[in-house]
């Protein structure tokens, strides 16, 4: 499941997320025992963790959206994607339907 998150088929790798060191639930409730913690670090006050997964970058890209005021997806080709996303919806959304 963390692999292939939502039932995503394309091949699972190595990515790192940066997360409050608080906000571990909701990573343990996606990821079960999947991550790894490999740096810490405090930002503007606040302590930050950078978590390595394991997981499909392209259902990734939608589980960053669904969880983007908590993690940042620290990997550039997601994260392109992730603006090509949020594009797409702000045209979607971007006036009366």
């Amino acid at each position: 499941m963390a692999e292939h998150l939502n039932m995503g088929y394309d091949q699972p790798r190595e990515v790192l997320i940066r997360m409050k060191s608080t906000d571990y639930t909701m990573l343990h409730d996606w990821f079960g025992e999947h991550y790894e913690k490999v740096s810490e670090a405090v930002i503007d006050g606040k302590r930050f963790d950078t978590v390595k997964i394991i997981s499909s970058p392209e259902m990734l890209v939608h589980w960053a959206m669904q969880y983007g005021a908590a993690v940042e997806i620290l990997d550039h080709e997601i994260r392109e994607r992730i603006r090509d996303e949020l594009k797409k919806m702000q045209e979607k959304y971007n006036g009366e339907f």
